[in-house]
């Protein structure tokens, strides 16, 4: 029993075979494909080898999900019920000056001296 399960593995790899892109190359120089493809020189790539000739189209069927058998149309009213948004005010122009409670910026001259400096006679 203890070597069945690795058995039944081995046998599930083994049969793996990874699916093939029926048209996944360019053609080589002289027309080369890889095994199993064969260079079609209207399209210039390698088609898929089937039944002793290489497969007509490349175009993939690309399913993932059924087609809908029903009309699909939109049955809503044509409104916005959204209330209009509700923000912050603008920000001020880029050469406004800054409110008036701002530090200085980093770089600014010292503060100007409105009064002349007092000095003391002795």
């Amino acid at each position: 029993m203890r070597r069945a399960g690795p058995c039944l593995l081995l046998l599930a790899v083994a049969c793996f075979s990874k699916p093939k892109a029926r048209c996944g190359f360019l053609c080589g120089q002289n027309g080369e494909c890889p095994t199993d493809y064969s260079c079609v020189a209207a399209d210039n790539r390698c088609h898929l080898v089937e039944n002793g000739s290489p497969v007509g189209s490349c175009n993939e069927p690309t399913v993932d999900a059924p087609v809908a058998d029903v009309p699909v149309a939109i049955d809503a009213p044509e409104m916005i019920d959204a209330p209009p948004a509700i923000d912050a005010p603008p920000p001020p122009p880029i050469d406004a000056p800054p409110p008036i409670d701002a530090p200085p910026p980093i770089d600014a001259p010292p503060p100007a001296i409105d009064a002349p400096p007092q000095i003391d006679a002795m």
